[in-house]
C-alpha cells in the first residue's frame, strides 16, 4: 500500500516531478544516513531539511521564505507532503527491519 501512495505523491502535481523526486530522496538519505545531497534553492534544501528532521518547527516564515523564493502553495503543499512521507516511510522501514 505504501507503494501505492508513493507513486501518487510521485504523480502529476503542480511541482516538477524531478524535485519531488530529489525531495524524497534527500529525505530518505537524511533519515537513513543522517546526509543528504542539497536542494536548490536554499530556501527548499533547508525548508526540507526542517519537515524531515523537526516539523514541529516549521513557523510561518519558513512558508513565506518559500513564496518569496517563488513557490507557489499548491508546490509548497506537495514538496512538504513528499517530504513528510519519505520520512515516515523511511522510519517504517528501519523500524521494520530492526523487528525481523
Amino acid at each position: 500500500m505504501l507503494k501505492k501512495i508513493v507513486l501518487n505523491i510521485l504523480g502529476k502535481g503542480a511541482s516538477e516531478l524531478a524535485l519531488r523526486k530529489q525531495t524524497y530522496k534527500k529525505v530518505n538519505s537524511i533519515v537513513n544516513t543522517d546526509r543528504s545531497e542539497p536542494l536548490l534553492p536554499n530556501t527548499l534544501d533547508n525548508y526540507v531539511e526542517k519537515v524531515a528532521r523537526n516539523a514541529y518547527k516549521v513557523l510561518d516564515e519558513d512558508i513565506a521564505a518559500l513564496k518569496t523564493a517563488g513557490f507557489s502553495e499548491d508546490e509548497i503543499f506537495e514538496l512538504t507532503v513528499t517530504a513528510a512521507l519519505s520520512a515516515g516511510a523511511a522510519r517504517v522501514e528501519l523500524a521494520s527491519n530492526l523487528l525481523d
